[in-house]
């Protein structure tokens, strides 16, 4: 009997000796399984950099993740994550759900164009990238988190070189599933916000089903506060014309099903000034600035200093439908008719602004009218202060 609890302690000692090496060999597996299964998304390099193992939370945490487009000669990763962290939650699992929280620290993406191709992003929306990241985490996820994120556009060959960027990205996805809801098609609710080329707010929330193909989704998205004159390498190169000055608003209501697309986008241009960069190098120098700035103000709502529309959205998402006619008429109606107030728009008044060739034709003399009357009623009034600032003397 004696000798039934010494093999017993000699037993445990062994079984704890192997899970403290498979503990210390644990990252080192996991690492070269990692690797190897990012090495299977086809046209990127990718790799990460080290491994860090949380058995008590029983997740992992990924480091130096990097991925690098092949053969499109573009050094700038596509993607970089220096810390991604993939844990189980705790409260499902006593629940009797397995589910998964990712959580991405500092993540970076960076789309780059060149000779008019975005030379960085998949070309295939990213369906190779699901399939393998579900092997890395064969979980449904419960929440995914991003902190202090950003997003690049560049332009490297363009004059001058275009770099925008979306910067302290904040994101929240929930209920991650490839498992449609009976009573909810859109199961997976989503929030985001940035800094918008530095001085501009966005604020994207909707639902979505993010496994089907395509992906459907209800988004609303809102764009304030941004300086005009943030985008001039943007406007300069394809333009050819600089903003001294001027603020810029999209609002905007998206909904996506089974590929089609029904929603509008709304930009407003406020306080906008023009400044001409083009060299023509002949005689007509400098009249771009004056041709681009007095269609500007023409079709300027000038009470409210205000260049509008509404662009109806709809057919395929491959292939949208903007609507061009209705959208033309919609600049019309915000010059010369009602300025388009800031914020959504409800389905009723979209299609209020769908009107007529005749009946805008009808409003925009009315409103230019109206306009006259408000400039000669502002001069009449200038001129009767100017006048009575003379008698006083």
């Amino acid at each position: 009997m004696s000798g039934v609890p010494k093999k017993w302690a000699i037993g445990i000692f062994v079984v704890v000796c192997l899970l403290i090496a498979l503990r210390l060999a644990l990252p080192s597996i996991l690492l070269s399984y990692v690797n190897r299964t990012l090495e299977k998304i086809e046209g990127y390099d990718a790799r990460i950099a080290d491994i860090d193992v949380a058995l008590w939370r029983g997740g992992y945490v990924i480091r130096g993740l990097e991925m690098v487009k092949v053969k499109s000669g573009i050094k700038t990763p596509f993607v970089e994550i220096p810390e991604t962290e993939l844990s189980i939650e705790w409260n499902a699992l006593l629940e009797g759900k397995v589910v998964g929280e990712v959580v991405l620290q500092s993540p970076k993406i960076n789309f780059v164009r060149v000779r008019g191709e975005l030379a960085s992003a998949p070309e295939d929306g990213g369906k190779e990238w699901v399939e393998q990241g579900k092997k890395l985490f064969p979980f449904d996820i419960n929440r995914l988190t991003v902190h202090d994120g950003t997003i690049t556009y560049r332009e490297p060959n363009a004059k001058p070189a275009i770099d925008l960027r979306l910067t302290r990205v904040e994101a929240q996805a929930l209920d991650i599933t490839n498992k449609p809801k009976k009573n909810d098609p859109l199961p997976t609710d989503f929030k985001l916000t940035s800094t918008v080329f530095e001085t501009g707010k966005l604020s994207l929330n909707g639902r979505a089903q993010i496994f089907s193909s395509p992906t459907d989704f209800e988004a609303k998205i809102r764009v304030e506060q941004v300086n005009l004159t943030k985008i001039n390498d943007f406007t300069r190169h394809y333009a050819a014309f600089d903003f001294s000055k001027g603020d810029f608003s999209l609002y905007s209501e998206i909904n996506a099903k089974n590929g089609q697309l029904d929603g509008y986008l709304k930009p407003l241009f406020k306080d906008v000034g023009i400044v001409d960069k083009r060299d023509f190098g002949n005689p007509f120098e400098g009249f771009w600035e004056t041709i681009v700035s007095t269609v500007w103000q023409i079709f300027t709502n000038q009470p409210k200093d205000q260049f509008a529309t509404v662009i109806p959205i709809s057919g395929s998402i491959k292939n949208p439908d903007t609507a061009l006619l209705t959208t033309l008429a919609n600049v019309l109606k915000n010059a010369f008719i009602q300025a388009f107030r800031p914020g959504l728009e409800t389905s009723e008044q979209v299609k209020k602004v769908e009107v007529s060739e005749k009946e805008v034709k009808a409003k925009v003399q009315k409103g230019k009218a109206q306009q006259k009357a408000e400039k000669e009623k502002e001069m009449a009034g200038a001129e009767a202060e100017k006048a009575a600032e003379s008698g006083k003397k």
